[in-house]
């Protein structure tokens, strides 16, 4: 309180007030490092979200002015989600160039096989060329392009980046095949059930 002339006091007002504040929560990040992608890649797999909560807060003023602030209660709004990232360690050659960050946009669930460019899988006609005339190589994988587009950049869990550059008589629906440099390493991928990601509107134009 402050004195004033001829012997008056003032009293500083004093209030208080609750009211309730919302507050986000930063999303969790899921960081799993993966030799099969390139060094200085970045694939978000899954894009996160961050969570919130209700925050009950008492406030005390003095004179107008803020003085004192603290939190009743906090109470859950929404639960955030993890977002999942896939960094590359990977070192050496890589068939992909496109932008070092990208998104994942869709998902499917293929059956995917593996098989080399020599002329046992391909036929001698096509045996090292893709149907849009790529060379054949890993990272290059042949789909059904009323489920994938042709050119479309992909993500395969395992195999790593891929375009899809070519198609097969067999390879209909929600199924890939994917090129490998040898014969044993298609022969050790086998057949698999695995989510395919495509990635976020990336197209080659050649």
């Amino acid at each position: 309180m402050a004195a004033l002339g001829g012997g008056l006091w003032l009293w500083a007002r004093q209030s208080a007030e609750e009211r309730v504040e919302t507050r986000l929560t930063p999303a969790p990040v899921d960081q799993r490092p993966s030799a099969l992608l390139a060094r200085g890649w970045m694939v978000v797999l899954k894009p996160g979200r961050p969570g919130a909560v209700f925050a009950y807060v008492r406030i005390r003023r003095r004179g107008g002015r803020e003085v004192a602030r603290q939190d009743a209660d906090l109470r859950l709004a929404r639960e955030p989600l993890t977002e999942i990232r896939i960094v590359g360690t990977g070192e050496g050659d890589n068939p992909i160039s496109a932008p070092k960050l990208t998104r994942a946009v869709r998902v499917h669930e293929m059956l995917a096989t593996g098989y080399d460019p020599g002329p046992v899988d391909n036929g001698f006609e096509h045996a090292g060329t893709t149907r849009l005339g790529w060379r054949t190589r890993r990272g290059i994988v042949a789909v059904d392009p009323a489920v994938i587009p042709l050119r479309s950049l992909l993500y395969v869990p395992g195999y790593g980046l891929a375009w899809a550059g070519d198609v097969g008589g067999s390879i209909k629906g929600d199924r890939v095949d994917l090129c490998f440099n040898r014969t044993e390493e298609a022969v050790t991928w086998g057949r698999r059930w695995i989510r395919v990601y495509i990635l976020e509107g990336i197209r080659r134009t050649d």
